[in-house]
């Protein structure tokens, strides 16, 4: 799933739990899994392989707010949550976010062939799941109070990288097994680039069409691709009409996992 929606369950989350109040930087570390991987030496499975179980519940709460987001990645991608990494994506996965998505693997595919590349159908399988979490979380903001939960991530975002980063770089290395160094340029990197305006022009129909076009390799400023990639987003928008159906079996499982945040 991708920020904003990160964020909103989250929030639904110590909502359910009876607790209303963490301190900001905790939303931040509830999306660097996401947003480690600008860095070019980083890899969404690098930040998304840490070990589900951790002898929970955890003295560290930045560790917990960070399992958390890869336990809803985890069933959202798989419908289920286990104590290692489920590893690769599989075609007949059976989260939430694959099954929504398998009615765009061919309208993916055509994308793709029209642009004169030609993909593997796992290959559509895997950019239709991530067309629904974009989906998601554009239904998500607009149905919401989006003003909410876009202040809530930025000032988790600035309190973290306001402060210590180097202390910050630590911790994520040791928590993610990354370089030292590796982590502290991956973390100055996001310092510069998550402006408010820059989080704010990425939640659009149009930012979100071209960062979809960026992702698959595809020439955002192409018309034709737009045009195709607008049709795609829209259809996933009818797909997760449903949004909210996701969010108490979500819930379920996570309290399921033995998941518990140290307040």
């Amino acid at each position: 799933m991708l920020m904003m929606t990160h964020t909103w369950i989250m929030k639904e989350y110590l909502k359910h739990i009876g607790y209303h109040y963490v301190m900001a930087d905790l939303y931040a570390y509830n999306v660097i899994p996401d947003l480690l991987p600008v860095h070019r030496e980083i890899t969404a499975e690098m930040t998304h392989a840490i070990d589900r179980s951790g002898g929970m519940p955890l003295v560290e709460q930045r560790e917990s707010f960070i399992r958390f987001h890869v336990l809803l990645d985890d069933f959202s991608h798989f419908g289920a949550i286990s104590e290692k990494s489920p590893g690769r994506f599989l075609n007949d996965s059976q989260g939430y976010t694959y099954i929504k998505g398998r009615p765009l693997i061919a309208p993916v595919m055509e994308l793709h062939c029209s642009a004169g590349k030609e993909i593997e159908i796992s290959q559509a399988s895997y950019e239709s799941h991530m067309l629904i979490e974009m989906a998601f979380d554009m239904v998500l903001c607009r149905e919401t109070n989006n003003g909410d939960l876009l202040e809530c991530l930025y000032s988790g975002l600035r309190s973290m990288l306001d402060g210590d980063r180097r202390e910050v770089s630590l911790f994520l290395s040791q928590t993610f097994g990354i370089a030292t160094a590796t982590m502290s340029d991956a973390v100055e990197l996001i310092n510069r680039i998550c402006t408010y305006q820059g989080l704010e022009s990425i939640l659009d129909d149009k930012g979100r069409m071209g960062l979809c076009l960026d992702k698959f390799g595809l020439e955002k400023d192409d018309p034709q691709s737009q045009g195709k990639m607008a049709a795609i987003l829209n259809y996933g928008i009818d797909l997760v009409a449903d949004y909210r159906d996701f969010l108490r079996p979500a819930l379920n499982a996570i309290h399921q996992s033995g998941f518990s945040i140290n307040l």
